[in-house]
């Protein structure tokens, strides 16, 4: 199975994504989580920190830290 099926299933099995309002992962408060689209979280890649990355492996990430990747994956969403 190619990588980028891997990744679309293992964020179909997450379902929801919160944003991180003050871009500090340790902060679980209920007024700094935002739930947002997958296709929001990529678009946002750069200035948002999100919890895309949950289940994915270093080698995922490194996939998924590519925009020409991303750019592809949003224009699917």
């Amino acid at each position: 199975m190619d990588p980028t099926t891997t990744i679309l299933r293992k964020w179909r099995k997450q379902g929801v994504f919160y944003r991180y309002k003050d871009c500090d992962r340790k902060n679980q408060s209920a007024k700094n989580l935002q739930q947002v689209t997958l296709k929001e979280a990529l678009a946002n890649f750069s200035t948002w920190v999100c919890d895309w990355d949950l289940e994915l492996s270093d080698t995922e990430i490194a996939i998924v830290s590519n925009s020409a990747w991303r750019y592809a994956i949003v224009q699917r969403l």
